[in-house]
C-alpha cells in the first residue's frame, strides 16, 4: 500500500517582499504617505511567472512513521489561532471525511519527506493560474462501481471517475501577493461512446460542494493534502508509547458486550482514503 499525497501548492515567483510603492501627495508635514504602484501590481497579477506547482508524491503506507511527521505541524497550526489557513469547520469536515490538510514551510518540505521515509514517486507540475477548473488528480471507476462513505453516509459510483479538480489565481493583498485556491471532489460521470464519435465533449459531473476547500496560499509554504483514517488521531498516535497500546488491546479482547450477529464486516472507507491511497 501507499499513500498518495497531492502535495505542495507552492507558489511560484511570488515574492514575500512588500509591495511596490509609490509616494503620494498630499499628506501632512513631515509624513510619507506611499501606495501600491498599479501600473507594477497589474503586471505582477498577468505575469505567468506567478501561480501554483502541484507535486504528487507516492510513499509507504507506513501509519507511525506518517503520524510522527506530520503531528506537529498538524499542532502548529492548530496554535495559530487567527493566522490558520483554514478554518476549524472545513477541517473537521475533510477530517471527516478522510482528508487531512497540512502547512509546512518550502525550506522544511524536503526534510519532511525524508521523515516520511522518501518517495516512491514523484511528480512535479507547473499549473500557473487556473482560472478554469482543471483536474490535479483523478481515480477510475469501473462498471462494478466503488463503495464509499461521503459525509457519513454510504454511497456508491458505478463508472466515470473521482477527481479532484481547482483553480487559482493571485490576489493582491496589503502585505503581498496571494494565490487564491479552489479545490473541489467530484464525480465525473462516464460520457457515451455516442457522444465522443460525434465530437461532442460534455462535463457531466457532481462536485462535492460539502468538501470544497477555499484557501488563501501564502508565499514560502507548501500546501500538503493527503489521507487518513477519521478514527485515527495523529497526535495521540505519537504521544501513545507501545506498551499503553498493548494494554489498550490486552483490555479490548477482555471486554464483554452484546453478541453481534450476521458476519463481520468493515466499514466502507471514506472518499478522502479512496482517492489518496494506492
Amino acid at each position: 500500500m501507499s499513500i498518495l499525497c497531492a502535495v505542495a501548492f507552492v507558489l511560484g515567483g511570488c515574492a514575500s517582499t512588500d509591495l511596490p510603492q509609490t509616494q503620494a501627495n498630499g499628506s501632512q508635514a513631515g509624513e510619507n504617505v506611499f501606495r501600491p504602484d498599479p501600473q507594477r501590481v497589474r503586471s505582477m497579477l498577468v505575469n505567468d511567472e506567478n501561480g501554483i506547482e502541484v507535486r504528487q508524491l507516492v510513499i509507504a503506507d507506513d501509519p507511525d512513521r506518517i503520524a510522527a511527521a506530520l503531528a506537529p505541524w498538524v499542532q502548529a497550526e492548530r496554535h495559530a489561532g487567527s493566522a490558520r489557513f483554514i478554518d476549524r469547520r472545513t477541517e473537521s469536515q475533510l477530517h471527516r471525511n478522510g482528508f487531512r490538510l497540512i502547512r509546512v514551510p518550502v525550506d522544511k518540505l524536503d526534510e519532511l519527506i525524508d521523515e516520511l521515509g522518501g518517495t516512491v514517486l514523484d511528480m512535479a507540475s507547473w499549473h500557473g493560474q487556473m482560472y478554469r477548473w482543471h483536474d490535479l488528480h483523478g481515480l477510475p471507476i469501473g462498471s462494478s462501481g466503488l463503495t464509499m462513505a461521503v459525509d457519513g453516509r454510504v454511497k456508491q459510483y458505478r463508472g466515470g471517475d473521482l477527481r479532484l479538480t481547482a483553480r487559482s489565481w493571485l490576489v493582491q493583498m496589503e502585505h503581498g501577493p496571494r494565490v487564491q485556491l479552489d479545490i473541489v471532489p467530484q464525480h465525473v460521470r462516464s460520457q457515451s461512446q455516442y457522444h465522443r464519435l460525434l465530437g461532442q465533449e460534455s462535463r457531466d459531473s457532481e462536485p462535492l460542494a460539502s468538501l470544497a476547500m477555499h484557501m488563501m496560499l501564502k508565499p514560502g509554504y507548501a500546501y500538503i493534502l493527503t489521507c487518513e483514517c477519521p478514527q485515527r488521531n495523529w497526535e495521540a498516535q505519537v504521544a501513545r508509547t507501545e506498551a499503553e497500546r498493548g494494554q489498550r488491546d490486552e483490555q479490548s479482547r477482555r471486554r464483554v458486550g452484546p453478541v453481534m450477529m450476521g458476519p463481520d464486516v468493515s466499514a466502507p472507507m471514506t472518499i478522502g482514503q479512496l482517492m489518496l491511497t494506492s
